[in-house]
């Protein structure tokens, strides 16, 4: 976590886990998860996403950048449960540029950002309101290794995110994922973070 300056405003960056901030999976369903870890489990390949009964993606899949998966959410910090259509939309690269107005330290100073457009839509029948189901996707490098969105307290103009104002059954959101990453590496995918114990199978990917 580094201390910086924004706009003018005093924030700080802090790379997260799962659900981003206070929002992280509960015991029951989620995969251990750090900043750089390697996927637990071998996935299936998947150019559409596949439907099991019930119409979810099963865990263990991998789809393209584009897609959409399916999945049953939870809310780890309230509790709000609804289906909702995941899709990482694009992902683009950043210069530090972008950053200008940002203090950056130490290797911040030599990474390349990469910005990812989430798209979810609530297609159940809870509302989800006031949650932010985006923020349990993790980046994926090109060494194949997680990568923990930046979480910005400010607004950056050129990767705005935060949680879902109004998103009841039919409605959708959008926000973006930033990353800042090191050594001239890049996001070339993204993965949800969840274990399906019945089927002992982790996480979708997307590639």
């Amino acid at each position: 976590m580094s201390c910086i300056r924004l706009a003018g405003v005093i924030a700080i960056v802090a790379l997260v886990g799962c659900g981003g901030g206070s929002k992280s999976k509960s015991p029951s369903t989620a995969a251990p998860k750090t900043t750089q870890q390697e996927a637990p489990v071998a996935a299936t390949t998947a150019t559409e996403a596949p439907a099991k009964a019930g119409g979810l993606t099963p865990m263990g899949s991998t789809l393209e950048v584009g897609k959409t998966a399916v999945i049953a959410y939870d809310d780890a910090s309230n509790h709000k449960k609804s289906r909702i259509e995941v899709t990482p939309q694009k992902v683009e690269k950043g210069t530090l540029d972008d950053f200008k107005n940002i203090k950056l330290e130490g290797n911040e100073k030599t990474s390349t950002p990469y910005y990812v457009t989430m798209k979810v839509t609530n297609v159940g029948k809870g509302d989800l309101s006031g949650t932010d189901p985006a923020a349990y996707i993790d980046g994926i490098d090109d060494r194949g290794q997680e990568q923990n969105e930046i979480i910005f307290f400010g607004e950056f103009q050129r990767c705005k995110g935060g949680d879902a104002k109004s998103l009841k059954p039919g409605e959708s959101y959008s926000r973006c994922l930033a990353y800042l990453i090191p050594g001239g590496g890049s996001i070339k995918g993204m993965r949800w973070i969840e274990f399906d114990q019945k089927t002992g199978k982790a996480n979708i990917d997307w590639k």
